[in-house]
């Protein structure tokens, strides 16, 4: 599944859901871990111009990949998780430093948007954390829908992406 644009994203095949049916009838990652984060990129979108978002905000918290389909009632929850142990460790780090740096703009936007933020700095959190959220969603999903064989972007690269 595709999520949001990017200029030099790879497109993605939507055959990783782990929720099954045709097309994604086949055992291996899954980009329903993703839509944690798609939607709190839709919140802090939505935070630009409604103030009554920035309160549904508070109650987000990271999950990893592992935790996420651990309490997951996908019914190919099992599979999408037995997937990710079979990742050779260096793809695993890559994928868990791409989500380390999501849970930290996530964080960062989180904890700016709080009252008392003025409408002009929640466009402005919007207009820059946004973006930045929505590349790094589109690379967690070329990596999982490549069952790992696309890479995510090294650590300097995502760190410089949050320094941004």
């Amino acid at each position: 599944m595709r999520f949001g644009s990017t200029d030099d994203s790879p497109a993605c095949d939507p055959a990783g859901s782990a929720d099954g049916g045709a097309p994604g009838d086949r055992a291996g990652l899954s980009t329903d871990y993703l839509n944690h984060y798609s939607e709190i990129l839709m919140l802090i979108e939505m935070a630009s111009f409604d103030e009554d978002a920035v309160a549904d905000l508070s109650g987000w918290q990271p999950v990893d990949y592992r935790a996420y389909f651990e309490r997951s009632p996908l019914r190919r929850a099992a599979s999408a998780l037995a997937a990710y142990e079979a990742l050779a460790p260096q793809r695993r780090t890559g994928f868990e430093q791409t989500v380390e740096a999501l849970d930290k703009l996530a964080a960062a936007a989180i904890l700016a948007l709080q009252p008392p933020c003025h409408a002009p700095n929640r466009v402005l959190i919007g207009e820059v954390i946004g973006p930045a959220i929505r590349r790094l969603i589109d690379r967690c999903a070329a990596f999982l829908n490549s069952d790992g064989a696309v890479l995510c972007e090294d650590a300097d690269e995502l760190q410089a992406i949050i320094d941004r």
